[in-house]
């Protein structure tokens, strides 16, 4: 939950920048498939399915090597659903989207996955 003081300043910025203090939220991402759901579908008939994938890397943080490593849960609709379905698990993909909430309710976040290509 923000503070009131930061939420002073995202109000100050969103109105000075004409509602487009939030424009930027893209997230890139090599890693391999190592879960997913069965396919459901949304009142509209879109199909939705949930995964997970693995990120280990080594990153340069502060001038000094970083091993990462992080398990990020995911979700596809439409046709990158279909495109998820068809990647078996432990194939690296390059995975493409955005981040969000996994509800109004929750702090979590979730990978809402909108490409995906081989590497």
């Amino acid at each position: 939950m923000l503070n009131s003081e930061a939420s002073k300043l995202i109000n100050q910025d969103s109105q000075n920048k004409n509602n487009d203090a939030f424009g930027q939220n893209q997230f890139v991402c090599t890693a391999a498939l190592v879960a997913k759901s069965v396919v459901r579908y949304n009142p509209r008939g879109l199909p939705i399915i949930e995964f997970e994938i693995e990120h280990k890397s080594e990153q340069l943080e502060a001038s000094a090597t970083r091993v990462v490593v992080c398990a990020i849960k995911a979700i596809a609709m439409g046709v990158v659903c279909e495109q998820v379905q068809q990647v078996q698990l432990g194939e690296f993909r390059v995975w493409s989207g955005f981040l969000a909430q996994r509800s109004v309710k929750s702090n979590s976040l979730r990978f809402h996955v909108s490409s995906l290509s081989n590497i």
